[in-house]
C-alpha cells in the first residue's frame, strides 16, 4: 500500500526522471530505464512474486506500429518480460522510443485502443468499471498540427500512422459505447464532471 504514490509523485522531483535534455538526445521525456528497471528492480523493489501467483488477470495492451493492430500481453505468458511490456505500453509517440518484442515494433495501446472496452466484453465480462479522463461533454477532434513530422518520423510504420490519423474517430465510437452500456446497467462509468474546474 502506498507504492504507486511513492513511485510516481515521490519521484516527479527526481532530476533525472523527466527531462527535456533527454528528450533531443536519446529521444525520450521520461527516464524509462529508471522507471522499468531501477525503481521496480533495486530503488523500490516490486513484489513480483505476490503479482505473478495472484489468480487474477492482468492485460497490458500495446500497439503495432507495422499493422496498426492492438496487441494484449497476459502475465501468465510474460515471464522475464513484464517490465518490458509495461514500457511498451507506456511508450507514446514522439516523446518515447519504440518498444520491440518478439519482432514486434509496439507503442502505448492507447493509440489503437484508447477505451479498450471491446477487449472486456469478447472476454466474456458482463459488468464494466470505466475510468474516463474527459467529461462528458467531451468530443475528440482529429490531429492537425504536426502531421507532417509525425509522418517523416514514423514512415516505416504505416499501420501507426494510419491508426493515429483515424483516432479521434476510434475513441468518439468508443466513448458512444460506453455511454450505451452505461445506460443499460452494464458499465460504472467515472467520468470528471469539468475538466476546466468551472
Amino acid at each position: 500500500m502506498g507504492r504507486n504514490q511513492a513511485v510516481t509523485v515521490g519521484y516527479a522531483s527526481h532530476p533525472d526522471y523527466i527531462s527535456f535534455k533527454r528528450l533531443f538526445s536519446r529521444g525520450e521525456l521520461f527516464n524509462m530505464d529508471l522507471i522499468f528497471d531501477k525503481i521496480p528492480n533495486s530503488e523500490n523493489p516490486f513484489d513480483y512474486d505476490q503479482f505473478f501467483s495472484s489468480q487474477q488477470k492482468f492485460y497490458i495492451g500495446t500497439t503495432d506500429c507495422k499493422s496498426g493492430e492492438t496487441i494484449y500481453y497476459e502475465k501468465s505468458e510474460l515471464k522475464n518480460d513484464l517490465n518490458k511490456l509495461l514500457r511498451a505500453s507506456c511508450s507514446l509517440p514522439m516523446i518515447a522510443p519504440i518498444v520491440e518484442h518478439d519482432g514486434r515494433p509496439l507503442l502505448d495501446g492507447g493509440i489503437s485502443d484508447p477505451i479498450p472496452i471491446n477487449k472486456s466484453l469478447e472476454d466474456g465480462n458482463e459488468k464494466h468499471v470505466i475510468i474516463l479522463t474527459q467529461c462528458e461533454d467531451y468530443v475528440k477532434a482529429p490531429v492537425k498540427r504536426g502531421k507532417w513530422l509525425f509522418k517523416k518520423k514514423y514512415k516505416k510504420y504505416p499501420g501507426l500512422i494510419d491508426i493515429v490519423e483515424r483516432r479521434a474517430n476510434i475513441y468518439n465510437d468508443s466513448v458512444n459505447q460506453v455511454v450505451e452500456l452505461e445506460r443499460a446497467g452494464k458499465a460504472f462509468v467515472f467520468r470528471p464532471d469539468n475538466l476546466r474546474g468551472g
